[in-house]
């Protein structure tokens, strides 16, 4: 527990960035990125491995509270992100783009919020956050880091981002991750990402729906 306890803190104060650290490994990916320009730095491992359930959400907002299980069968987004964080604020115009663009052809963005400072535990807090970015998209408070523990911080061989972005696809499988920062409709690699994105929710949305 003091373990845990010093890691969690060490996270807290390091912003959008963890500052590193190892997590134990997982298996080999069984597909590789969509892009054949841009792939992942970090958590290529995870690619083609089952997406965990959900743990310890609270808070949801613009929606009932989802779960994997529940949303088998359509295509998930999902962007951890912190108040007070610029990278998360330059990624936000693109989930809503990708929110309004896909919406309707199965695609579902979760915002998941995990706390870096005590203000930010409350939900009218981070709320007021999300509503200054716009999402209009399914959100929830991670309180206790369980989501991006279990997801990425846990899960991953090394992370740099605490941010970390999920694509899932109808089966409940990871087909594209961002390993945290930024990506947006521009120049360079934020850039570059953002159209691997792209791509890759055309191709999941287009693909029929598990038998």
């Amino acid at each position: 527990m003091r373990r845990a306890a010093s890691v969690l803190f060490a996270l807290m104060i390091a912003g959008c960035s963890p500052g590193g650290g190892s997590s134990p490994s997982a298996p080999a990916p069984a597909t590789q990125p969509v892009s054949s320009t841009w792939q992942p730095d970090q958590g290529r491992e995870l690619l083609g491995q089952p997406a965990p359930e959900f743990a310890g959400l609270t808070d949801w907002t613009h929606s009932a509270p989802l779960t994997m299980a529940s949303l088998r069968g359509k295509v998930v987004l999902v962007r951890f992100w912190t108040t007070g964080c610029a990278l998360c604020r330059h990624t936000a115009p693109a989930l809503n783009e990708l929110d309004k663009r896909f919406g309707g052809k199965g695609l579902v963005v979760i915002g998941i919020h995990q706390p870096k400072e005590p203000a930010a535990r409350e939900a009218a807090f981070w709320r007021a956050t999300a509503g200054k970015y716009g999402f209009a998209f399914p959100l929830a408070q991670d309180q206790e880091w369980a989501t991006v523990n279990s997801w990425w911080l846990e899960r991953s061989k090394e992370h740099d981002y605490t941010s970390a972005t999920f694509l899932v696809d109808r089966a409940g499988i990871i087909r594209w991750l961002h390993p945290g920062g930024e990506f947006f409709d521009g120049e360079g690699e934020p850039g570059e990402a953002y159209r691997s994105l792209v791509a890759a929710v055309e191709k999941a949305v287009a693909e029929g729906a598990p038998k």
